[in-house]
């Protein structure tokens, strides 16, 4: 081994030492379950330190030459690199600490959660270090109140929004699975009482700033391009991606129109999409009807031998109450990399009983017979769990961790026009589906960079998620609040998923006459979830 990848094995090591200790909620989601009793500390103090430290861990690396590393070691110094400049620019340009209030909320409920949902090791043990987490909550919070600087007024909606369900799981929720650890429940039950008073201050001090508070989400031209180089090493800047989005939502309607005419000449694909929307399960039998729509994907893709299925189950159920402000329809929640057990769940969100005859039926009718198929391959197999599954088995824990939406999203998506391909979907309603879905990604496209690059307003991205891209209004309200938080995360769908055809057609030239598709998707997902042009490097190079 050579001196300059001998110090980089070093520093990689020093690196995941200190960010799980200082990032506890990180490292329980990945599966090192140390730190599993903590939250992080965001006192100024503590903050001061983290940014010192990121700065050090820059400094070391520049000093080591990853040129001369080897193929596989130097993609793992670009991953730790990119790493780094995002927690920079997140901490010193963005501060998100003073900007988003789920840097508080969110986390302490993931911290709780993932011990909750996991099953690593036994309740009793688990229940230990919500325990534990449970007395650092109401600290946590108070420290988001005395950090929280001039929010935007989206993100303090949006938390609001969301802080109903996140008290219910202290209230209701976690206090009912103590019941199973009798020894405990006591201590548990007063740890929630206590957070749902630290919960219940933290609502009343965002209500008191909602008002007036006047941030701006927009992370500007200059931040976003560096996202797309340093987070997804991607060669574009703001006009281009526009311009690309642009082309790609006039393309896809195109498509629409020719595949609509071949259902019914005399309706624009509009209508026939929302003809399909009527022909949907029951309230009470959505969730079993996605259940057996995914036994039939992932048989169909061991028969047609697209790709090894790796172990790990897959489980469906309800989104959590906390989650489905920012979940309309359906997510995913990968298992963890570091843990042995390989369960992923696959979160649907269930049609809300209080809500208005008319408004429910809006809302079955984005789960229709011709469009469950489309979510469930893309969630389940051969998309995310599948995807996942094959990335926490990856070379290193750098690209076991690596998660790059470009790559994750771009792979799911991939899928669906695969499984078309490949005669799983042959109704043209569902090409018409998967079409309106790609409509609605390119449309992510274009208001990702239009909300940050401050050439759209909230309203404006709203109305053209409406019109364009065909979404009930209260979605399209719900999907925009999440752009706004999330810059370079909508892009990554649609964009991944030509950065991977890409990749298949380069594969396809090299290997010839003895390309095979299985030994293809062998190959690409190997790597982990990487940025698209890293798994080119080290497909290629």
């Amino acid at each position: 081994m050579s001196v300059p990848e001998k110090n980089f094995n070093e520093l990689t090591e020093r690196f995941f030492e200190w960010y799980w200790e200082n990032h506890p909620v990180d490292a329980t989601a990945v599966g090192d379950h140390r730190y599993d009793h903590r939250l992080p500390d965001f006192t100024a103090e503590g903050i001061s330190k983290r940014n010192q430290t990121v700065q050090s861990f820059l400094k070391e690396l520049k000093e080591i030459p990853g040129d001369n590393l080897p193929l596989d070691t130097r993609v793992d110094y670009k991953l730790l690199h990119s790493m780094l400049k995002k927690m920079d620019r997140e901490q010193n340009e963005l501060k998100h600490y003073q900007t988003k209030p789920e840097s508080y909320t969110a986390s302490g409920l993931n911290g709780v959660y993932y011990l909750v949902i996991r099953n690593f090791a036994p309740l009793e043990e688990r229940m230990e270090s919500i325990k534990a987490r449970l007395k650092e909550f109401p600290r946590f919070l108070a420290e988001g109140r005395e950090q929280l600087d001039n929010p935007p007024r989206v993100f303090v909606e949006t938390e609001l929004l969301s802080m109903p369900g996140t008290i219910g799981f202290f209230s209701h929720v976690l206090p009912n699975l103590a019941e199973k650890t009798p020894a405990l429940k006591e201590e548990i039950v007063q740890g929630c009482r206590q957070v749902v008073d630290a919960l219940n201050q933290f609502r009343e001090f965002l209500e008191s700033i909602r008002d007036y508070t006047s941030g701006d989400y927009a992370v500007g031209e200059n931040v976003f391009e560096r996202m797309l180089k340093e987070d997804h090493f991607l060669d574009c800047n703001c006009e281009t991606l526009l311009e690309k989005g642009r082309e790609l939502v006039e393309e896809t309607r195109k498509e629409m129109e020719k595949v609509a005419e071949g259902i019914d000449p005399d309706k624009h694909f509009e209508e026939i999409i929302n003809d399909t929307k009527k022909a949907h399960p029951s309230e009470e039998d959505l969730l079993d009807y996605y259940r057996r729509e995914s036994e039939k994907v992932k048989e169909f893709v061991r028969q047609k031998n697209l790709v090894d299925i790796p172990a790990g189950d897959l489980v469906i159920e309800e989104t959590p109450e906390p989650f489905r402000p920012i979940i309309p329809y359906a997510a995913y929640l990968d298992p963890a990399p570091l843990e042995e057990e390989q369960t992923g769940r696959f979160f649907l969100t269930p049609v809300d009983p209080g809500k208005e005859t008319a408004v429910k039926e809006a809302q079955l009718g984005e789960h229709s017979y011709y469009s469950i198929p489309l979510i469930v391959l893309h969630e389940g197999y051969p998309g995310h769990h599948l995807q996942l599954c094959y990335a926490n088995r990856a070379s290193s824990l750098l690209k076991k961790i690596a998660n790059s939406n470009l790559f994750i999203e771009g792979w799911a998506f991939y899928c669906e026009q695969l499984m078309e391909q490949q005669g799983y979907l042959k109704d043209p309603r569902n090409r018409l589906h998967r079409l309106k879905d790609q409509l609605w990604r390119a449309c992510r496209i274009v208001v990702d960079v239009s909300l940050h690059a401050r050439k759209m307003t909230f309203d404006q991205a709203v109305d053209y998620m409406e019109k364009v891209a065909l979404l009930e209004r209260n979605s399209a309200i719900t999907e925009v609040r999440r752009y706004t938080a999330t810059p370079t995360q909508p892009m990554s769908y649609l964009i991944g998923k030509l950065e991977i055809l890409k990749i298949v057609e380069e594969y396809r030239r090299k290997k010839g006459k003895d390309f095979n598709l299985k030994q293809f998707h062998h190959d690409l997902l190997s790597y982990g979830s990487l940025p698209p042009e890293l798994i080119r490097e080290l497909l290629f190079s």
